[in-house]
């Protein structure tokens, strides 16, 4: 480092630190004219931009001083400026990888959380629902207690007819110990009188906290404790080793019954493709065997094939209603759900009484598949009764 660049990089810091950031810029400017390959000079220029509002020069000098060196602090400023000009994606990735090198970077959890509220509010005002969902429930999940996207994508919910899902984050939320009047305004809006789901929503945190606390080990170098996949050490600031992992202090797994459910629902539409598939063989096959013996076809095959066509069509659009979760299916399925118990319970009787052991296994995993499917679909509506 030559002497002018040092010594404006030093005059450079104090004018930050006293917040006189026009003079920080200047003396930077000057630092990086003589020395262009000083990446710390870039970064705290791309900061000092960032200050003054110049958002696209903030941008261009932090990627600048990402080119020479890839620190979690630059990819924070590159963040900061990337939202600054609504590039939430981009500031997304910036602030997820500054979050894998430093994994406690509460500044930048901070700010990947309000990137993630702002780029909802504007998916959600664009209509981007899906983007929407997913940047506001991440949000919810990176900081629990704050209230803002808990009360969007509620309201978002309840507007599009998934008040079962709406009651659900907002007991969570509560449970957790978000507060804010409009929250507050929603839970009575929603009728949420008891909250069970958010004893279930704390456990819940508590179990993942606990398992992230077994995931720890020392640090090489200071023996602090660090996540096993951390690849640099919050502590010390040392280097541990390369990592192609993106975010990976915020990757949650879905839960068990999440994913079941979406087994369900895909076995539920594939049902109603095999529904029609036999039925129509069954029909060719009755046809077939009427020419065989009299020479001329059934006379009814137009209404079995019709029948065969609905009920398959009919559990076809069950199983994609389920899938997007729509209120009303999941009520209608569930109605279903009930009718099988009560038949599938009926031959259990009726296998006991016979005595017929294999019927009565059979009727035992019907019997357990329809009251999963009841569990399934009650936890996916956020229905108190089961969903818990």
């Amino acid at each position: 480092m030559s002497s002018t660049a040092s010594d404006q990089l030093s005059l450079a810091k104090v004018y930050y630190q006293e917040q006189r950031y026009p003079e920080a810029k200047t003396a930077l400017e000057h630092a990086v004219r003589e020395q262009p390959d000083l990446a710390e000079a870039w970064q705290l220029l791309g900061l000092s931009y960032y200050c003054l509002q110049d958002y696209a020069q903030s941008e261009s000098a932090q990627r600048k001083s990402l080119a020479l060196a890839q620190v979690a602090h630059t990819y924070f400023g590159l963040g900061l400026a990337l939202a600054a000009q609504a590039k939430y994606d981009e500031a997304i990735s910036s602030f997820d990888k500054a979050l894998e090198l430093e994994p406690n970077n509460q500044h930048a959890r901070a700010s990947l959380v309000e990137t993630l509220i702002n780029q909802g509010q504007e998916r959600l005002a664009g209509n981007n629902f899906p983007v929407a969902e997913r940047s506001l429930d991440r949000a919810i999940k990176l900081n629990r207690s704050d209230p803002r996207p808990v009360v969007l994508l509620a309201r978002h919910f309840a507007a599009s007819n998934l008040e079962g899902r709406a009651k659900q984050i907002v007991s969570e939320a509560v449970g957790h110990g978000a507060k804010s009047d409009d929250l507050t305004a929603l839970v009575q809006e929603l009728g949420i009188q008891a909250l069970p789901s958010a004893t279930a929503g704390v456990q819940k945190q508590q179990a993942r906290d606990a398992v992230a606390k077994s995931e720890q080990i020392p640090c090489p170098i200071c023996k602090m404790p660090i996540m096993e996949w951390a690849t640099t050490c919050p502590y010390c600031k040392q280097r541990i080793r390369q990592s192609t992992m993106m975010a990976a202090a915020e990757a949650i797994k879905p839960s068990w019954q999440e994913v079941a459910y979406k087994i369900i629902t895909v076995l539920w539409i594939l049902q109603g493709a095999w529904s029609i598939y036999s039925g129509l063989q069954f029909v060719e096959s009755v046809d077939r065997g009427t020419r065989e013996l009299t020479g001329a076809g059934a006379s009814n095959v137009g209404g079995m094939t019709g029948y065969f066509w609905v009920i398959g069509l009919v559990q076809i659009a069950l199983g994609i209603g389920l899938w997007f979760e729509n209120e009303t299916v999941q009520f209608i399925a569930k109605i279903i759900c009930y009718l099988a118990l009560l038949v599938n319970g009926l031959a259990f009787i009726q296998s006991v009484a016979l005595g017929h052991g294999l019927a009565i296994v059979i009727s035992l995993v019907q019997l357990s598949i329809t009251c999963l499917t009841m569990y399934l679909i009650s936890y996916a509506s956020g229905d108190s009764a089961m969903g818990v």
